[in-house]
């Protein structure tokens, strides 16, 4: 079962995607706050990024970054 991190992450990009990059921003910060020790720091790194562009008032999400995440 997904925990609550992780429906805020998938719900963060779905609100980046769908514009709504307060949203989105608001849900990947949920996930790191609660972040687990076991995910790996590769996940938490792409998610600072994320951050990152959010705050910048850009999405971080083009159609290659979506195609690697469906691989995921």
């Amino acid at each position: 079962m997904l925990g609550c991190g992780q429906i805020r992450d998938s719900r963060g990009i779905a609100r980046a995607t769908l514009g709504d990059l307060a949203g989105a921003l608001e849900d990947f910060t949920f996930f790191l706050t609660n972040w687990e020790e076991g995910i790996g720091t590769e996940p938490y790194k792409r998610r600072e990024s994320w951050i990152a562009a959010l705050k910048q008032q850009r999405n971080p999400f083009d159609a290659e970054t979506l195609q690697a995440l469906r691989v995921e």
